[in-house]
């Protein structure tokens, strides 16, 4: 919803009025408040909105808006969405806008979607028939509620799955207070008519309200590869699988749009789930079809070929996924107690005579693999004197993935040192000065301006007559995303302009996968979880820090304990390794968020509160310890692109957890992770062990011990 005229605020201003109008006299109703304010740009009123016409919410300043901000603030110590609200509870609100539903006298009403005709939305008779289809139960005074929802064959399209998902937000605003869990055995949608539109409002309102579903039902639908972008971000949207068992049978999924769900959850803290009535870990069971899209113009997406996408997949993303009927065979595969790498099983495919896929291997295998081949040699040096320097891990026309070390930066400016001022992109230097200039930046005693990340790209690729975005600086040369100083991993930069916005619209719609390696300090009461503080940028100018307020913007952070390591001198002080996910991108949000929770960075000075914490940090690294994993992002032709940076990548990193000893986690066995192991036992009592190491080391070693090359099977 782009609203940036005169003549859009007024539309918006009399759809707010028409709205007020047939409130109580006492006031607008608290649902009815939440859907007005929902809709209004917190940034806008706060005078931190940047994005000009491409915002998706209302943009007005005036005492309505501050009113509305005053409301939502009101009602975070009733348990809502730090920050006003999620973005989950944004979106669902703007396509309540976009639909024109809104409340008058308790039923909702529709406009039309985009040029539709208006049509009546839900009749008495519809809510009546829903209510025996839809069954929620909560005992008095639980945060707990079940749902039943069963919907098959309503005969609903994309204009009643909206006016449904109306109903049933309302229904449950009023019945189950906040915060509150939701749990639904079956939630079945088959068998109606509902397109990408009707997908993306029902994945939204369950993620808003963090259902988490034993089985979900969308097969025999009319859904293509955008509805699974959006199911996706609710599959992934939590620490805790949102659904066990998805069916998505007789719609019209490509190749394309299935490659990228199981890109999306590989890895995933929530993948696989803990089952306790199997005492094992079960991936994601899926329902696809032997030829799930049967009006393709190439006769559909066969088993062979999604086996043939998959065994690609397996290399780039560093997953397994088990095809065809469960047996004693398939079984045996997955480990009794240990999470592995299978994140989803797809129960109804054929495997074909012949096609092998990976067997399972430890969860946390990936992250402590050998350098892939374009990184070079990553021996370490010393760091007081020399920097590594970035490398190229993936290249097509449109995109460049570039590993960036620890101390390089993402700014650059003309001030004394500056590398990227001194440059002009209309007349770069010839190969010599070139080489000089890059020499230089690794030089580790000139400051941080002068190893700048901009400055070699434009170097590298700026002569490369369509790489316009390279050498446009409105374009940030070319980066869609920045990371910080002292912050090592893969980057996504876009070559063209269109490439450029094109990637910068994925990361505004959470489609880009970011995944992060952290050394934090302390232990953690669960092996995973989610941190949903918001955060406050506003002091960042001054301080160079952030802080967690509830005037700043929702962020969500999922994590999973990786191991656990210990110091080997006097203090014993603890540490844990932590998988990340960002849902959100906000700045300094790992490091904030940890930070809120006791478990601040190692070498994290900017939010480390004891001076005695970072001075023990400094005896083993002397920067911060945040290592960007992987990036995965669809390229301009749709197709997913999985790029991964182990963490021997960065050597010093390596080397600060080989000075400190492994204690627990799932690196513990069969993962070749870095760090002392723990001293023998005394006689007579048994060492140490996973549950099943016999299983575990068999795994392990059928994952290939090298990344597949950048333009093979990383392009899925």
């Amino acid at each position: 919803l782009k609203l940036g005229s005169a003549a859009d605020a007024a539309a918006a201003a009399s759809t707010s009025t028409a709205a007020s109008a047939v409130a109580p006299a006492g006031g607008p109703t608290e649902q009815q408040a939440a859907f007005d304010d929902a809709a209004i740009c917190w940034d806008f009123v706060a005078g931190r909105c940047k994005k000009g016409n491409i915002c998706r919410y209302l943009h007005l300043d005036n005492e309505a808006a501050k009113a509305a901000a005053a409301r939502a603030l009101s009602r975070l110590g009733r348990g809502w969405s730090a920050g006003g609200v999620s973005e989950a509870h944004r979106k669902l609100a703007h396509l309540f806008h976009e639909g024109g539903l809104m409340v008058r006298g308790g039923v909702a009403a529709a406009n039309g979607i985009g040029n539709t005709p208006a049509t009546s939305g839900a009749t008495p008779e519809q809510e009546e028939e829903w209510l025996t289809h839809c069954d929620i139960e909560r005992e008095e005074g639980s945060t707990t509620a079940t749902l039943l929802i069963s919907m098959g064959s309503a005969g609903l399209d994309d204009l009643g799955i909206l006016a449904w998902a109306f109903w049933f937000d309302t229904r449950l605003e009023a019945l189950v207070p906040k915060p509150a869990t939701l749990r639904a055995t079956e939630v079945d949608f088959s068998g109606n008519q509902i397109g990408d539109y009707g997908a993306s409002v029902l994945a939204v309102v369950l993620e808003k309200h963090d259902v988490h579903c034993d089985v979900l039902r969308l097969n025999g639908n009319s859904m293509y590869d955008a509805s699974l972008k959006d199911l996706v971000r609710y599959l992934t949207s939590s620490d805790q699988a949102t659904v066990r068992e998805l069916a998505l049978g007789e719609n019209a999924f490509s190749v394309r749009g299935v490659a990228w769900l199981f890109a999306c959850v590989t890895l995933h803290p929530a993948y696989p789930v803990w089952s306790e009535d199997l005492c094992r870990f079960e991936p994601l069971r899926l329902q696809l079809g032997a030829s799930f899209r049967p009006d393709a113009e190439d006769g559909g997406v066969q088993s062979e070929e999604l086996v043939s996408v998959l065994q690609d997949l397996s290399a780039a993303c560093h997953m397994s996924v088990l095809v065809g009927e469960e047996n004693e065979e398939m079984s045996q595969k997955l480990f009794a107690t240990a999470k592995s790498n299978c994140a989803a099983h797809i129960c109804d495919v054929t495997l074909p005579e012949g096609a092998l896929l990976e067997d399972p291997v430890p969860h946390a295998r990936p992250y402590f693999l050998e350098c892939p081949p374009e990184a070079g040699d990553v021996a370490e040096g010393d760091a007081s004197k020399t920097r590594m320097s970035p490398c190229i891990l993936f290249d097509d026309d449109s995109f460049v993935v570039l590993y960036k070390p620890g101390g390089w930066g993402c700014h650059g400016n003309a001030r004394e040192g500056g590398t990227l001022g001194k440059l002009n992109p209309l007349k770069l230097p010839s190969e010599e000065e070139t080489n000089r200039i890059i020499q230089m930046m690794t030089n580790a005693g000139h400051n941080a301006d002068a190893a700048c990340i901009k400055a070699w790209l434009l170097l590298t690729l700026g002569k490369d007559k369509d790489a316009d975005a390279i050498r446009d600086p409105e374009a940030d040369h070319g980066l869609c995303h920045r990371l910080d100083l002292g912050t090592s991993g893969p980057m996504l930069v876009g070559k063209t302009l269109d490439s450029y916005e094109f990637a910068k619209q994925q990361i505004r719609d959470r489609d880009v996968v970011k995944d992060y390696l952290a050394l934090v300090h302390g232990r953690f009461a669960k092996p995973r979880g989610t941190c949903r503080e918001a955060i406050d940028k506003s002091p960042y100018e001054a301080e160079r820090r952030v802080r967690i307020h509830e005037s700043g913007q929702s962020a969500v952070t999922l994590y999973e304990v990786v191991a656990e390591y210990e110091s080997v001198d006097a203090s014993k002080d603890k540490y844990s390794l932590v998988h990340l996910r960002l849902i959100t991108g906000r700045t300094h949000q790992i490091r904030v968020h940890m930070a809120h929770m006791g478990h601040p960075l190692v070498g994290d000075w900017k939010y480390i509160e004891k001076r005695e914490v970072g001075l023990r940090d400094d005896q083993i690294i002397r920067r911060i310890f945040l290592h960007k994993f992987r990036v995965t992002f669809m390229d301009m032709d749709g197709l997913p692109v999985s790029i991964s940076c182990p963490l021997r990548m960065d050597p010093q990193l390596w080397s600060c957890l080989g000075k400190l000893r492994l204690t627990g986690g799932m690196a513990l066995h069969g993962c070749d992770a870095p760090g002392l192991r723990p001293p023998a036992p005394p006689a007579g009592k048994p060492p140490l062990r996973s549950p099943s190491p016999q299983r575990v080391a068999g795994g392990a070693a059928k994952l290939p011990l090298r990344s597949p090359s950048p333009k093979s099977a990383r392009r899925m």
